[in-house]
């Protein structure tokens, strides 16, 4: 039997040896490309995260600063929606607290 790369059928061991040549290098540049585009959007998730985070907390804290009223924190959707906490200003308790201690005289704890 002769071998396909010594024979007269060179051209065809050339030929695939090209295309497994081209091909591996296209597989290996998309795997990289997809791996740099899966970097970029990770890091964009993550900024996205942080950035909602500080939006939220500034919220809160606008929402609270200068009021005495309750605000309720909820963790859920729709009908699953449930009450987790309820923030209220300490500064405006503390004033509440000095007014009644003020009016009647008793210690409040």
């Amino acid at each position: 039997m002769n071998n396909p790369f010594i024979a007269k059928n060179w051209k065809i061991g050339k030929i695939v040896l090209i295309l497994w040549v081209l091909f591996s290098v296209v597989y290996v540049s998309l795997s990289l490309w997809t791996n740099g585009i899966m970097a970029v959007h990770k890091t964009g998730f993550q900024q996205g995260q942080m950035n909602g985070h500080s939006i939220a907390v500034n919220r809160i804290i606008e929402l609270t600063q200068n009021s005495c009223a309750t605000l309720p924190l909820e963790m859920g959707e729709g009908a699953d929606r449930a009450p987790v906490v309820t923030l209220i200003n300490v500064a405006c308790v503390e004033k509440l607290r000095d007014q009644a201690v003020n009016a009647g005289g008793a210690s409040v704890e």
